[in-house]
């Protein structure tokens, strides 16, 4: 008898940790991206990211990773 030893099976990879690249927002009429928020201050950090959305889009800055 042959033993065989199952496939390990395939997951999603759920530990990647990224801000959407695609992502954009309007601030006082400008285009902005996780990367300006990224380098803004802390309170603005703190408050864009209480926004579901945006801490969705904005993962790694906003710290929403596992």
């Amino acid at each position: 008898r042959e033993r065989t030893t199952p496939a390990p099976a395939l997951t999603p990879n759920v530990s990647i940790c990224m801000d959407d690249p695609l992502f954009r927002f309007q601030d006082k009429g400008i285009q902005r991206d996780c990367n300006y928020v990224a380098g803004s201050s802390s309170g603005y950090r703190s408050k864009f990211c209480r926004i579901a959305s945006n801490a969705d889009a904005c993962r790694k800055t906003c710290g929403k990773c596992p």
